[in-house]
């Protein structure tokens, strides 16, 4: 996304049930013309969203956290560092080879625990949960933007996600599962 318009057309072919931001960057600042243009940009995701549909927007950051009303949709917030997020994780902790963090949500706490060094690893623990909700519970997951470098897409495609073209070549978007329900009357590609 660099232009406004181009979430919302995804959004109104895909129909997703889910959206999730992640934050509000500068990049395209050019086309957008500031962070609050780019926010709005983003939650163009709710534009094509199904009636029941939820949108989660990262409460760490301070543009996403001011949003209280989406397109009359139920908002939920997550982070690490704002402890007024519904979906929270919390007391991160390191040890040799091995990270810990409780992931609570409403009323329920359980404990995660990686195999693995570093804090920044929590966004990969995240990330094998979305792929283990595409590939083994049929959640259907879009794509947008510069996601083809994000966790989660490297993931489900099994790609390094690095993409090179010419000055003269376009980006076309791909239907990779066409057989997926939520892809039903979604054309191979979109140009």
């Amino acid at each position: 996304m660099n232009h406004f318009g181009e979430i919302a057309y995804l959004s109104n072919i895909a129909r997703p049930q889910m959206g999730v931001i992640v934050n509000i960057g500068t990049m395209h600042i050019e086309h957008l013309g500031s962070m609050e243009g780019i926010l709005k940009a983003k939650l163009e995701i709710v534009e094509g969203m199904r009636p029941d549909g939820k949108i989660f927007l990262n409460g760490d950051d301070a543009l996403l956290w001011n949003q209280r009303l989406v397109e009359n949709k139920e908002i939920g917030f997550f982070g690490v560092r704002n402890g007024e997020c519904n979906i929270l994780g919390k007391d991160i902790t390191e040890g040799p080879g091995m990270i810990r963090f409780w992931a609570c949500y409403r009323d329920t706490v359980f404990p995660v625990e990686l195999a693995l060094e570093g804090a920044h690893y929590v966004p990969d623990a995240l990330a094998e949960k979305v792929r283990n909700r595409v590939w083994n519970e049929g959640m259907g997951f879009i794509a947008m933007h510069s996601a083809h470098m994000s966790k989660p897409f490297r993931e489900i495609v099994g790609t390094s996600g690095k993409l090179l073209w010419s000055d003269d070549q376009h980006e076309i978007i791909w239907n990779v599962l066409p057989s997926h329900p939520i892809t039903a009357g979604i054309p191979e590609y979109v140009d």
